[in-house]
């Protein structure tokens, strides 16, 4: 297997009226959560805002830090391992769509998340928690 850096990726998790804001490739069946990669000398926070404005549009609010995720996973690129910090976020805009063409933004009722496709599959589990006030919370996909 060859050696990759570890990928340090923040995601928002927006919620209003019930339901998620998801994100997928176009034409794909996998959602994740929005985001992206934290540049060298980025905070997250800042990291997740600017992520949020590159791909919607919108000024999004970067709130409080609810887990991480730790991924190891494999597709037709080739192995990868991140790590993945999540924060809520919340934004004024009445309409959320997105500005790169190869994106798309869905709105997902919560109580049918463990339906969903979500990767990584863990951060299903974190969101659930969240409505208990249980964070932060460290979770795994390379832990047994």
């Amino acid at each position: 297997m060859n050696a990759r850096p570890i990928e340090i990726i923040v995601r928002g998790i927006f919620i209003r009226d019930g339901k998620i804001l998801l994100a997928r490739k176009i034409g794909r069946t996998t959602f994740f959560l929005p985001g992206g990669h934290i540049e060298f000398g980025e905070s997250a926070k800042n990291a997740l805002a600017r992520e949020f404005f590159e791909e919607t549009g919108k000024e999004f609010i970067v709130k409080k830090f609810v887990g991480a995720v730790e991924h190891k996973f494999e597709n037709e690129d080739g192995f990868f391992h991140e790590i993945n910090l999540l924060f809520t976020v919340d934004s004024d805009a009445e309409e959320i769509s997105s500005a790169e063409p190869q994106l798309e933004f869905l709105w997902r009722e919560i109580e049918n998340m463990k339906n969903l496709n979500l990767q990584p599959r863990p951060i299903v589990d974190i969101i659930m928690r969240l409505h208990d006030g249980d964070f932060p919370v460290w979770k795994s996909t390379m832990e047994k």
